[in-house]
């Protein structure tokens, strides 16, 4: 189990690399909320369902910053840090008080929920770098609707394909 909270740490720091932040919009994120409890109760995989709590953490973690940026005059790098740590502290401390963490069928030595959110928090930055480039080589517009929210749900989506099917 401390294996698993280690291992997490190399993530905070990928997290932590100066990424602007976005404001998320909330409704999506509740939406993420109730979507995590629904592949709960159809007994989808804890790994393929760690990857979107991986994912509402880190969307979790971005909202709150912006949030806390909009509140004061500064913009300060290990308060963001901080915020991401404690997210993630919390939703592992979370998901361990509800017995989410059993010790039985590890992937690499991590729970599978614990993996999957590791997997799913290293999966996001990145569409949302390319979501943001896409942007910038199109003016400052959207290439279709609704790019902003597709693109990282795309990239989560085949990311819980993949793992579905390599885990069968």
């Amino acid at each position: 189990m401390l294996l698993s909270l280690f291992l997490f740490i190399p993530t905070f720091f990928y997290l932590a690399l100066p990424l602007p932040t976005q404001a998320f919009c909330p409704v999506c994120t509740v939406a993420l909320g109730g979507g995590l409890a629904i592949s709960r109760w159809l007994g989808v995989d804890d790994a393929v369902t760690g990857i979107w709590i991986g994912a509402f953490t880190l969307y979790l973690a971005f909202w709150f910053i912006a949030w806390i940026n909009r509140k004061k005059s500064f913009k300060n790098g290990w308060l963001s840090l901080l915020v991401i740590i404690l997210s993630y502290l919390l939703t592992y401390l979370s998901l361990q008080l509800l017995g989410a963490y059993t010790g039985q069928n590890l992937i690499f030595g991590l729970e599978r929920v614990a993996f999957g959110m590791l997997l799913g928090s290293l999966i996001l930055p990145p569409s949302l770098i390319l979501e943001k480039y896409l942007r910038q080589k199109n003016a400052g517009r959207a290439y279709f609707y609704f790019q902003k929210t597709v693109i990282p749900l795309s990239f989560l989506f085949l990311t819980s394909l993949l793992l579905h099917y390599f885990l069968k």
